[in-house]
């Protein structure tokens, strides 16, 4: 398993042992065909593949309907990002 499969599992055992119901995709791209098939409460991203995490929030929050649903980036420290990046991203 690679960093981004264990800390996926690890953040989607801790909402299942908290009652949520928890869909994984493993890409940004992924995760926008998941995200179609369902109507989830909130989507958490982390730093993925094929297409990133503010990638993958810039495309979600241009569908209509999605801007009810909440967004959680989940950055590494590697990527020190400010508290206003999404801000800026439109996210």
């Amino acid at each position: 398993m690679g960093n981004d499969e264990v800390i996926g599992g690890l953040i989607a055992a801790h909402l299942v042992l908290e009652g949520f119901d928890v869909a994984i995709a493993m890409d940004g791209q992924d995760c926008l065909a998941t995200i179609s098939a369902i109507v989830p409460d909130v989507i958490t991203l982390e730093e993925m593949p094929r297409l990133d995490a503010w990638k993958t929030a810039i495309r979600f929050r241009k569908c209509p309907g999605n801007s009810r649903i909440r967004l959680v980036l989940i950055t590494a420290p590697r990527t020190r990002r400010r508290p206003d990046a999404a801000r800026a991203r439109q996210c």
